[in-house]
């Protein structure tokens, strides 16, 4: 089964993200143009719509077919440069234009991508050099960030899907067991049925030799040697009550587990299955029994906790079947932490570099600490994981504005106190689904409480013009929602095909699990036939004629059912013999 991500998701995310990015560079480009002397305002606004209107175009291109990488590349790189000789310092929004393309180019895998960088940073600089300007790193820095962030995108993707189709299969696993039981048991237990049938013929063989196990024992026997597989916890519970209930008539010994609702669907891996036995076992547990999961759900393979009559149970973590989360919350945080570096560029705040690294380390000290609680809690670690990242919100916006020595740039007021969004935003878009509203509603709350903050610490009023700013949170925010669509999109499929083949999995399983106890049933049955017929003479006449009837009633119910569960595919609807 494929791990890739689908063209057609590609395609769909990649041209949001042009139309996006690019909408919010021109903007941005405009605004820091209307300040310069160097062409009138009417016509820098022309200009900018005259290239909206080129953005469009192009990217109702980019849905239907794509455009080719030969002609891509040049029109960007003229379009970054001319961009950058009519803007003032700092050229960051025109150089933003290329993104784009480097990080369509380094999503699909392609190697081209850091050629994309050096041709439009080239090129740029060419032409600010040629028209009197100076060089800069802004037409090498932010291609290049595209080209990383497409990297990123791409291995998240692929990483994302491997541990998905890992899960997916321990759950196909475990619902094979849980269904081939079920379809044992649908033969096994019950009024009168071919087990019983089978176990009561041999008393009436007494003196033809040693009797052989009874079917039942015989499937006892192949519960225990199931263990060894993904296991849902209530499969597991079920396997060993049914073991432990037939080892003796004494019905005072028997256990009936009572699992709370939505735990028996935990997912255990094998050598939880074998530890919860044993664990089991030495309890010696009598009557009803509850069974409950303690704490949020942790990934597959990881420490289970359960409550198991009253007492606490660790299910030890197993290394080598853990899966391990590729969330990007903690990633997200990591880049956050490393983008307040730049609070430190003299075109930016000018924030004193000992300052910036403290920052940049607390940060990816956050960061750290979030990737290990997802490696444990995956999606449970989310509200956790936001918390923290507000917390460095929060010291990053209040240290860099209050340490600010640069208050404008480009003829824009700076802002630093709206750096976090940039990170808040997506880690947001990435949780917000599996959020309560009660928690939303304190993101949101504590969001606009570090903006005021800001804007009441900050050194100079804001603009109204400086309103142009909020594009970039936007942005990132609104590629974040892309990105996700992108994985939605593109597991659409693979959700499909797993379900389907998990579905046939399942009927087939229950169809060998009935198989299973017909096949020892019979081979019971041909075994009592052959003694019969050997040592007919030997027994009480009345004896061997019950016990021929028995055994002939078998053989007709077990020809009935036959056929019935062939057309069926083992399903639970078909009889029960």
């Amino acid at each position: 089964m494929t791990i890739e991500a689908a063209p057609a998701a590609i395609d769909v995310a990649t041209t949001r993200f042009f139309i996006n990015l690019r909408f919010a560079s021109r903007v941005m480009t405009a605004a820091i143009a209307g300040t310069a002397v160097r062409l009138p305002l009417g016509l820098i606004i022309t200009a900018t719509l005259l290239c909206l209107l080129y953005d469009l175009f192009l990217a109702r291109r980019l849905r239907r077919r794509p455009v080719p990488y030969a002609l891509r590349l040049p029109l960007d790189c003229a379009d970054v440069a001319l961009w950058c000789t009519l803007t003032v310092e700092p050229v960051d929004a025109p150089a933003l234009l290329a993104c784009p393309l480097a990080l369509d180019t380094a999503l699909r895998g392609r190697r081209t991508a850091f050629v994309v960088v050096l041709l439009v940073g080239g090129t740029a600089n060419a032409a600010l050099l040629v028209t009197g300007g100076a060089a800069a790193i802004a037409p090498v820095l932010w291609p290049g960030a595209g080209a990383l962030g497409g990297w990123i995108i791409g291995r998240y993707v692929r990483h994302q899907l491997r541990q998905r189709l890992r899960v997916a299969e321990a759950e196909r696993e475990a619902s094979v067991s849980r269904a081939r039981l079920a379809g044992q048991s649908s033969v096994a237990f019950g009024h009168d049925t071919v087990v019983d049938q089978a176990t009561r013929v041999w008393p009436l063989l007494a003196g033809t030799g040693p009797v052989p196990r009874s079917p039942l024992a015989a499937w006892r026997q192949r519960l225990a040697e199931g263990f060894g597989e993904h296991e849902f916890l209530g499969t597991a519970l079920r396997n060993w009550q049914t073991l432990h209930n037939s080892e003796d008539a004494d019905l005072s010994r028997d256990v009936d587990f009572r699992i709370r609702e939505g735990d028996g669907a935990m997912v255990l891996v094998p050598s939880q299955v074998a530890l919860l036995g044993q664990v089991l076992k030495e309890m010696r547990l009598r009557g009803p029994v509850t069974v409950s999961a303690r704490g949020p759900a942790a990934a597959l393979g990881r420490e289970r906790r359960l409550i198991i009559a009253g007492r606490l149970v660790r299910l030890a973590a197993d290394q080598d079947r853990t899966t391990k989360p590729y969330d990007p919350g903690p990633l997200i945080l990591g880049l956050g932490a490393v983008g307040s570096l730049g609070h430190c560029l003299p075109s930016f705040e000018a924030v004193p570099l000992p300052a910036g690294l403290a920052l940049a380390v607390i940060g990816l000290m956050m960061a750290w600490w979030a990737h290990t609680a997802v490696a444990v809690w995956a999606a449970a670690a989310h509200p956790r994981v936001l918390r923290a990242a507000l917390i460095f919100a929060t010291l990053d916006a209040v240290t860099s504005t209050l340490l600010m020595q640069n208050v404008s740039s480009g003829g824009l007021t700076r802002a630093p106190f709206l750096h976090f969004l940039l990170f808040i935003g997506p880690i947001a878009v990435f949780y917000w689904p599996g959020l309560p509203a009660s928690r939303r509603w304190r993101t949101i709350g504590v969001c606009a409480g570090i903006v005021a903050v800001g804007v009441a610490l900050s050194p100079v009023a804001p603009h109204p013009r400086d309103v142009v700013i909020l594009v970039w949170p936007a942005l990132f925010t609104v590629g974040a929602t892309d990105v996700r669509g992108m994985l939605d999109q593109d597991t659409a499929e693979l959700k499909a095909r797993i379900a389907a083949r998990h579905q046939a999995a399942v009927e087939d399983a229950h169809a060998q699990g009935r198989a299973e106890v017909f096949r020892l049933v019979e081979a019971d049955v041909a075994e009592a036939e052959r003694r019969l017929r050997r040592y007919r003479d030997h027994i009480d006449p009345f004896l061997a004629g019950h016990a021929a009837e028995r055994l002939a009633d078998i053989r007709r119910r077990l020809d009935r059912t036959r056929p019935r569960q062939s057309a069926t595919t083992g399903s639970t609807s078909a009889p029960t013999p």
